[in-house]
């Protein structure tokens, strides 16, 4: 693999990502860079496709739809293998040790990742220290944005909801105090 073709593989990643943010997601996208060995159908001959999707877990109220857990679904479905052994991945928040599992089990051998997370990454954790994957962290100011972005708002949104509720329950008690005299 070229760096154009890394290159490409992290626009659409980054380009899932603000689609999440748009959706009210945790921005978190995904794109997985499958060269020619590894496709069992290729009849446009390209030498790469790029499969790639975005955190869905708000939307569908399901912990387990990350961003790689669905990128890897759609590769499975689209070429009916479940081995990608000359495959990278790319994603834009280091995996969580689930993702990191799944993405091993599909003997993916290459993960470059461009924001740490070092609450839940499998590498910062060090559930990802098995030299199985080769690990690369490319920090991407726009994604660190980006994702700084989504979580000041989440803060702020939740502060107003707590103020809002404080508000609305007083409001409610000094209601049926009045009622009750």
């Amino acid at each position: 693999m070229t760096r154009k073709e890394l290159e490409k593989g992290i626009k659409f990643a980054i380009k899932q990502a603000y689609i999440a943010y748009q959706k009210d997601e945790i921005p978190v996208g995904c794109c997985l860079i499958i060269p020619k060995e590894d496709m069992t159908t290729n009849p446009t001959n390209k030498e790469y496709d790029y499969i790639y999707s975005h955190n869905t877990v708000e939307k569908k109220d399901n912990p387990f739809l990350h961003a790689e857990i669905l990128t890897l679904l759609k590769a499975i479905k689209k070429y009916n293998i479940k081995y990608f052994l000359n495959s990278v991945l790319v994603v834009t928040l280091e995996p969580c040790p689930i993702c990191y599992y799944a993405i091993r089990k599909l003997g993916i051998k290459e993960i470059y990742y461009l924001l740490e997370n070092k609450d839940d990454g499998a590498i910062s954790k060090e559930y990802g220290n098995d030299k199985k994957i080769n690990t690369h962290y490319i920090f991407n100011e726009e994604y660190a944005n980006l994702f700084e972005k989504f979580f000041d708002e989440f803060k702020q949104t939740k502060k107003i909801s707590k103020k809002t509720k404080t508000r609305l329950k007083h409001k409610k008690e000094s209601k049926n105090q009045a009622n009750f005299y």
